[in-house]
């Protein structure tokens, strides 16, 4: 899973590396299905780079596109990113709102084998080449 800032700085460095891969366009469509925009995040921002992204196809009209942008959309539904004191965003859902749902994600807290580090050092890479 990945934050929306996350999404867009990846989709900013890819474009930054290849000229035809511009920003956003592609490379946000292909990881957005796993950036849910949540009440955490900047949602209108994240709709509206992923609307201009689905624009720039030229292949699907605005209902079409309107779709598109709700099946990411997890605002208001309990699902939210949390950081805890080292630096590490996990996704969270409110168990209060949602007593037979789950989760899943690899990237959660208990979770020992994931690369939180490796995650933080790729984040702050792609930051430094969107920068140059």
């Amino acid at each position: 899973m990945l934050r929306c800032e996350e999404l867009e700085l990846i989709s900013r460095c890819v474009a930054r590396m290849d000229a035809g891969l511009p920003h956003p366009g592609v490379p946000l469509l292909l990881l957005c299905q796993f950036a849910p925009i949540t009440d955490s995040e900047d949602g209108e921002r994240a709709l509206s780079l992923r609307s201009s992204a689905w624009r720039s196809l030229k292949l699907f009209n605005d209902e079409e596109i309107g779709q598109f942008l709700k099946i990411g959309d997890f605002r208001g539904t309990g699902v939210e990113w949390q950081c805890d004191g080292q630096g590490n965003w996990t996704l969270h859902l409110n168990e209060d709102q949602h007593p037979e749902a789950g989760l899943y994600s690899l990237r959660r807290q208990e979770n020992d084998s994931f690369p939180f580090e490796h995650l933080a050092d790729a984040m702050a890479e792609a930051a430094r080449i969107v920068a140059a």
